[in-house]
């Protein structure tokens, strides 16, 4: 297991499921999009010490984790968008959406 910095907290990742229950007693939070526990720095801390008093190895790793979130301009996007709709095909006139099958005019 790897303890880093993450902004003001601490997040443990790796090979966790094993002492996921111990995580949660120390204070720790899942957090799906890293991938790993998120405490509060002084219970981050805590926590890993814990860890290693168990014979769990935890090693430290610098900086913070992850990459920083990417700013997307909106209305780059919705002219990207529009651009795409103006060149789709005009078969989608006979399209039902909610139903998923082509309708045919008689």
């Amino acid at each position: 297991m790897t303890s880093q910095q993450h902004k003001k907290c601490v997040l443990i990742k790796g090979d966790t499921l094993a002492v996921k229950d111990r995580l949660r007693d120390l204070g720790g939070k899942w957090n799906g999009p890293l991938k790993g526990w998120i405490f509060q720095a002084a219970r981050g801390a805590e926590a890993t010490s814990a860890l290693r008093s168990e014979g769990i190895t935890v090693d430290e790793v610098a900086g913070t984790s992850g990459e920083p979130p990417q700013k997307v301009d909106r209305k780059k996007a919705a002219r990207k968008r529009k651009h795409a709709d103006d060149d789709d095909d005009d078969d989608d006139d006979n399209y039902d959406e909610d139903d998923d099958f082509i309708v045919h005019d008689k």
